[in-house]
């Protein structure tokens, strides 16, 4: 059971990425996508998708420092003005 959100949750981090991808005609962020789409499928492959999970949960621990970041930073931007 474990193992399908696993699965689940790595495909919808790919088509994230992918979607998000798609407004920039940058070359630069295609080569991004394909490197993240490929570590997915790289970490989905690694020792039963283990290192997929740690890698999605890096992923949401980074999206919440960055949230929490932006945040702080625009407390101080309005406590300092």
């Amino acid at each position: 059971m474990g193992e399908k959100k696993l699965v689940v949750s790595g495909f919808a981090l790919r088509m994230d990425v992918i979607k998000e991808g798609g407004s920039n005609v940058n070359i630069r962020s295609w080569l991004l996508i394909l490197g993240m789409s490929g570590l997915i499928v790289l970490f989905w492959f690694v020792a039963g998708g283990v290192a997929l999970r740690y890698f999605v949960l890096f992923i949401g621990v980074m999206s919440c420092m960055y949230v929490v970041w932006d945040v702080i930073g625009q407390c101080a931007i309005r406590y300092f003005r």
